[in-house]
């Protein structure tokens, strides 16, 4: 079949003739129209066709948006997910973080970098400061602003605590090397024979300030250095016999008298428990003993105060 159309003047009248012809032996029809009519059919003609257009469009975009919503929705369940999983670590992490500043708070009073009085304060800021705990269980996943909020208050809190112990740890280093160079261990095994302080001379009779501490024993019984320092006397001097002086730094120096054997010179380093002479009869003594001072500053103290009982001499 197919279609044609011509202009009908016949009679002086205006329209449009629609001829219908059929593809086989059918004979053809045709449909006359005045000139409104055929603008009608026209119309109509248009209409249909526009609307079954905008049907179309409007099917695939329906099915279209159905099909990025139902996308979106999935994506927005896994973000959730997702949400979820990083909330629930950041849970952890929190209270992990928490408990470390909590816990470290002890080795800051021992550096001295928070007083026993500000313990309570720090305390509370740790505590008021934390506001994710629970982790797991149905509670409901916070927003993205809240979640940054919480890894934003962490990575401060654990940039504060880095600091704090990096100046725990100098502090620690720092007392440990102080006290490394303190004297704090017999400097020789023996019997004490003679303490600090007021005494009669052996040789005179008369009363006078005995400024260390006297130790006997066998000749050649080692001895031994009570802290870390460099040697500054390694010589014979007046009263003293054989005599090894060591200064320890921060005030503190030593002496050992009356040694058989030096076995350390003048500008060495000597560590604690490091062996730097034997014990001997020299100079002003009655026996074989080791005569030993702790000078704080120049001054005399008594080394009995300087001796842990708890510290072993190690050779």
């Amino acid at each position: 079949m197919w279609l044609a159309m011509k202009n009908s003047r016949k009679r002086g009248d205006a329209g449009y003739i629609l001829k219908i012809v059929p593809i086989g032996p059918s004979a053809p029809k045709e449909l006359r129209f005045s000139k409104f009519g055929f603008l009608a059919l026209l119309v109509g003609v248009f209409i249909f066709v526009a609307s079954g257009i905008v049907s179309t469009v409007a099917y695939m975009k329906s099915n279209i948006d159905k099909r990025r919503l139902s996308s979106l929705e999935q994506e927005n369940r896994e973000l959730r997910n997702a949400l979820a999983l990083i909330q629930t670590k950041i849970d952890s992490l929190g209270m992990i973080v928490d408990s470390l500043a909590r816990e470290n708070v002890s080795l800051k009073v021992m550096a001295g970098i928070v007083d026993s009085s500000a313990l309570m304060v720090v305390d509370d800021k740790i505590s008021l400061a934390s506001d994710l705990r629970g982790v797991g269980g149905n509670a409901p996943v916070k927003g993205h602003e809240e979640v940054e909020g919480e890894i934003n208050r962490l990575l401060n809190l654990a940039k504060k605590e880095r600091i704090l112990m990096a100046h725990v740890a100098d502090t620690i280093k720092s007392r440990q090397r102080y006290f490394d160079h303190v004297p704090s261990i017999l400097p020789t095994f023996g019997t004490f024979t003679s303490g600090f302080g007021y005494r009669r001379d052996p040789f005179t009779g008369r009363i006078k300030m005995h400024e260390g501490l006297d130790i006997a024993g066998p000749i050649g019984t080692p001895v031994y250095a009570t802290a870390d320092g460099v040697v500054v006397k390694a010589e014979w001097h007046h009263g003293y016999g054989k005599l090894v002086e060591i200064d320890h730094g921060y005030g503190y120096h030593t002496r050992y008298g009356h040694l058989s054997q030096i076995y350390v010179h003048v500008g060495q380093k000597v560590r604690r428990g490091q062996k730097i002479g034997a014990m001997g009869n020299t100079g002003r003594s009655t026996g074989p003993h080791l005569h030993y001072e702790v000078r704080v500053g120049g001054v005399p103290q008594n080394p009995i105060k300087y001796i842990l009982p708890e510290k072993q001499i190690v050779d």
